[in-house]
């Protein structure tokens, strides 16, 4: 069944917001917001967790996540939330014209990574980013049971509707999540396995945007004084194209779990 996961971490107060009204949603934390997490106890509030390195955003800082680091976080979490927890992503190695790594030494060193927490009883799962070589995405597909595609952030509209498109031809049928990708149109026209969004209080608290409310100009939330009724209607908003989504794909996603 298709789940939308709540990107959580990154402010405590919006975060409690979620967890206090016990919305029983699936959440999605990154090792890089991790200590942050840490002081939460919601374990009974939450459906489901998935674990994301956070590689990305500790690149865009200049932070480095050691491997093992990252494995006593998995375990962790695994021994709190147990049967809870039901993807955790591998610490991607960053490449590009920004980083010290070509693309195509970052993905052997991705999978290298990924090989690693394998093999210590991590089932991790290798994501295929914007600016990876086909031949990475083929090879991620053929060998792992479910795979992530990133790198949407960067783009909008058609060009992102069309990365997805070239992603899914490829390798569909297969366990796909997308990362940052609460998109309806994209939601309705590819089988996601589950995808994450930070936008459920992005939208609100950063930009003024809410999804709930396309058409009124709000404004943005006071992160220092918010409170439950500040977001009820965005959260209701992101749990309602959950159900949606689900009931959409229902017999599809029943067909992917048989072919996989």
């Amino acid at each position: 069944m298709y789940k939308l996961c709540f990107a959580v971490g990154v402010n405590k107060k919006i975060d409690e917001v979620l967890f206090q009204q016990k919305f029983n949603a699936n959440i999605l934390i990154s090792f890089y917001f991790y200590q942050n997490f840490k002081k939460y106890n919601c374990a009974n509030e939450i459906q489901s967790i998935v674990l994301d390195s956070g590689a990305y955003s500790a690149f865009s800082c200049g932070v480095t996540i050691n491997l093992t680091d990252y494995i006593q976080c998995c375990k962790e979490l695994q021994q709190q939330f147990q049967t809870k927890l039901t993807d955790i992503f591998s610490l991607d190695v960053i490449g590009g014209c920004k980083s010290s790594f070509s693309n195509k030494k970052a993905e052997k060193l991705t999978l290298r990574n990924t090989e690693k927490l394998w093999k210590v009883g991590i089932k991790a799962i290798p994501t295929y980013h914007l600016g990876d070589s086909e031949d990475y995405l083929m090879f991620i597909s053929k060998n792992y049971p479910k795979i992530a595609i990133g790198g949407m952030t960067q783009l909008h509209g058609k060009q992102k509707f069309e990365f997805v498109e070239q992603c899914f031809n490829r390798v569909y049928p297969k366990k796909i999540h997308g990362f940052g990708c609460a998109v309806v149109s994209i939601l309705e026209a590819f089988p996601f396995h589950s995808t994450d969004a930070s936008s459920w209080q992005l939208g609100p608290a950063a930009f003024g945007r809410w999804k709930s409310y396309p058409n009124l100009k709000i404004g943005k939330i006071n992160c220092s004084n918010i409170s439950y009724s500040c977001l009820e209607s965005e959260i209701k908003y992101y749990l309602r194209l959950e159900q949606k989504i689900q009931t959409l794909w229902k017999t599809e996603m029943k067909r992917l779990e048989a072919c996989i």
